[in-house]
């Protein structure tokens, strides 16, 4: 059995250490170099409730095509990082919630994973769902200035919750998804280490194949989810999903001890906010600069909301009614 993969990677926009107000240009710049691709895989998700008191755009998303490999899928992130960061001349910043801002709930980035196959989805759902409590160390990395926890994100975001009885519910962890008919896991942070990313790819690969029939308790999920963000392998009851993991799959349980949170809270704790931010655009762009036009900050708002914003709307609107049902 051959399994095929998608990926949407969701990062920040960063200028004077928060949600810049023209987010949307570089998405803007891509769409025209490229709109054939772009305009689909591309995405802005805008900031929610009362936070849009303070924030237009909360992040911005980069999608893959279909990749029949973990490592095919991850090296078309890597081209589509390269060619999204030389059109960004703000700060991008990749973890899944700002640091100094882990109050405002709907400021959320996240990687998602699409897997299809000749597989039955609803039975490898259960069998990830029972992992995804460690799976989800791999990538947690939205530390917060005022705890120690290691993903802020999974125990606030409202867009992603704990997993229910109905596979095609939105926001939750992994779903079926109507629209592209495919297996979405959508608990992870994003992170700037594309051999984290691989190393979660081949598990979910490999779990998938194993085809196992593992017990589900939908209560004991919620808890063990809550238990792994905040506290990692501290918790024994997630230690002890991720040495099954290391056991059954051959990982080296490094990576679930040192999720990516724990770098980047000291990042911020040794250099600052302002310095932090730099130093997360400097590990994201791998030594790529903007490429484009020194334009006026008012213009490049100006062009991200009518040149890519508005012209988005109605594959926007088709995406809302596929996705929940209404079409």
């Amino acid at each position: 059995m051959s399994l095929e993969f998608g990926l949407e990677e969701e990062v920040f926009i960063v200028e004077r250490n928060k949600p810049a107000l023209d987010s949307l240009y570089p998405l803007y710049s891509l769409v025209k170099n490229n709109p054939n691709f772009y305009y689909l895989h591309t995405a802005v998700n805008l900031a929610r409730g009362k936070d849009i008191l303070d924030f237009f755009v909360a992040s911005v998303e980069i999608s893959t095509g279909i990749a029949r490999t973990p490592e095919a899928a991850i090296e078309q992130l890597r081209l589509i990082r390269k060619e999204f960061v030389k059109e960004c001349p703000q700060k991008v910043a990749c973890l899944g919630m700002l640091p100094n801002y882990t109050e405002h709930t709907s400021l959320v980035s996240g990687f998602h994973v699409h897997i299809s196959g000749d597989f039955d989805f609803k039975k490898a759902r259960i069998a990830l769902a029972h992992y995804l409590p460690a799976l989800l160390l791999i990538t947690a990395n939205s530390p917060s200035l005022g705890n120690d926890y290691f993903s802020n994100r999974i125990l606030q975001n409202p867009f992603s919750k704990a997993i229910v009885v109905d596979s095609y519910a939105r926001f939750q962890d992994i779903i079926i998804s109507r629209r592209l008919n495919t297996l979405e896991i959508r608990i992870f942070d994003p992170c700037v280490d594309l051999d984290r990313y691989l190393i979660l790819l081949e598990l979910i690969e490999k779990i998938i194949l194993s085809n196992e029939n593992v017990e589900f308790d939908f209560r004991n999920y919620a808890e063990l989810r809550k238990e792994s963000a905040m506290r990692g392998i501290s918790s024994k009851k997630v230690e002890a999903i991720v040495d099954e993991i290391c056991s059954k799959y051959d990982v080296d349980k490094y990576i679930f001890t040192y999720p990516p949170a724990i770098h980047t809270k000291k990042i911020f704790l040794d250099l600052g906010e302002e310095q932090a931010y730099a130093k997360l655009d400097a590990l994201y762009r791998q030594g790529i600069e903007y490429q484009g036009s020194r334009l006026p900050k008012t213009l490049r708002a100006l062009l991200g909301f009518f040149g890519y914003y508005i012209p988005k709307i109605p594959f926007s609107t088709y995406k809302f009614l596929k996705e929940h049902g209404y079409i």
